[in-house]
């Protein structure tokens, strides 16, 4: 463990920055899920697990964040070799597990939803009785696409998927993901607005 004397390493993301990308990674892709789960539990038991869940996250944080005050520079890998020096690598297989599928989850949303909003784009761009005849066209070909058009195989919407993310994976620290942060939590809150007026009518 470092010594009293020693400086501890500030990383270069400010608070804001840091609340950005909490919300952006707990909030997530499971936020789509929500209904369906509030439609299948019931409102009393949907909140109360949810209120669960939200403690319990809430309580894992509190405690990373309490063994993280003594790390010189804190990481998941610098806690989990200060309480289990023989599974720290365990921890960061872990890490990069939850990761891995949080990816795969969001790339197979992207599949999905991707080609539909493709439509609704196409649809206000263009205008005219001419154009009213194209738009059905390309709705039906991006969305029941022919055997062996381009357009209907997944892989190539997963790969402008990653093709569009791929830069933000190489960023130095959090702080440069600031702007791509806020946008997703806003965007999220976007869509938490949507399904509450669906709901209410």
């Amino acid at each position: 463990p470092p010594s009293a004397s020693s400086p501890v390493i500030r990383g270069e993301a400010s608070a804001l920055t840091s609340v950005m990308g909490l919300c952006n990674s707990i909030l997530g892709a499971g936020l789509l899920s929500l209904p369906w789960a509030f439609a299948q539990a019931g409102w009393a038991v949907g909140l109360a697990m949810l209120a669960a869940s939200g403690a319990a996250s809430a309580f894992g944080l509190h405690l990373l964040t309490s063994c993280a005050r003594g790390a010189r520079r804190p990481s998941f890998y610098a806690l989990s070799q200060r309480a289990f020096p023989r599974l720290s690598a365990a921890v960061d297989f872990a890490v990069v597990l939850n990761c891995f599928g949080l990816m795969c989850s969001c790339l197979v949303i992207v599949a999905d939803n991707l080609p539909m909003a493709l439509v609704h784009l196409v649809a206000r761009w263009v205008d005219g009785d001419d154009d009213a005849r194209v738009v059905p066209a390309i709705a039906r070909h991006l969305l029941h696409p022919p055997p062996g058009a381009v357009t209907g195989a997944r892989a190539l919407w997963v790969s402008v998927a990653l093709a569009l993310g791929a830069p933000l994976c190489f960023a130095e620290s959090l702080h440069a993901l600031r702007a791509c942060s806020r946008l997703s939590v806003g965007l999220a809150g976007y869509v938490a607005v949507l399904l509450a007026l669906f709901a209410l009518g």
